[in-house]
């Protein structure tokens, strides 16, 4: 079992993200795409809410949560802070405690949370249709077909 985070050195979190933000550039330098055009979202599952503030401190901006009622907890404490995605497979009992409340949903766990999606009352918050995710959804029994229509959204993107 994977322990909670039990502290967080700024410095040392801060010195990480330049790097890997650096790395970030460089590749897409090399493959001629636009600066800013890939984003670094950090996962904050084993992260407390206590020091998830620490991280605005570092650079971070973007946090991922896969826990539904986790990421709700850290919203209501740091919302402002940071933006936030939904990192976990999206079950359809959690759509409605995530919609508006996140700015991106990297996937989708079911036919039936892809359902409540569909609803105009739900077609709040972007989601993605991630390439291995996908292919993972398919052999699953969920058709691409479904995620594919929802690019006609033009909220849902790809994510690779």
């Amino acid at each position: 079992m994977v322990e909670p985070v039990a502290s967080i050195d700024v410095d040392v979190v801060r010195e990480r993200v330049a790097d890997v933000q650096q790395r970030i550039d460089a590749s897409l330098e090399r493959a001629g795409r636009q600066s800013g055009t890939v984003e670094l979202v950090a996962a904050v599952k084993y992260v407390p809410v206590d020091l998830v503030g620490l991280l605005a401190e570092t650079g971070i901006r973007i946090l991922g949560e896969n826990r539904a009622q986790d990421l709700s907890e850290k919203q209501e404490r740091w919302g402002e802070s940071f933006e936030w995605d939904f990192i976990g497979d999206l079950q359809s009992r959690k759509v409605a405690s995530l919609i508006g409340r996140t700015r991106l949903i990297h996937s989708v766990g079911s036919r039936s949370a892809l359902a409540k999606l569909d609803r105009p009352e739900q077609r709040t918050s972007e989601f993605s249709c991630k390439s291995m995710s996908l292919v993972r959804r398919v052999s699953q029994g969920l058709p691409s077909l479904n995620c594919l229509s929802f690019l006609s959204w033009r909220r849902a993107r790809w994510l690779v």
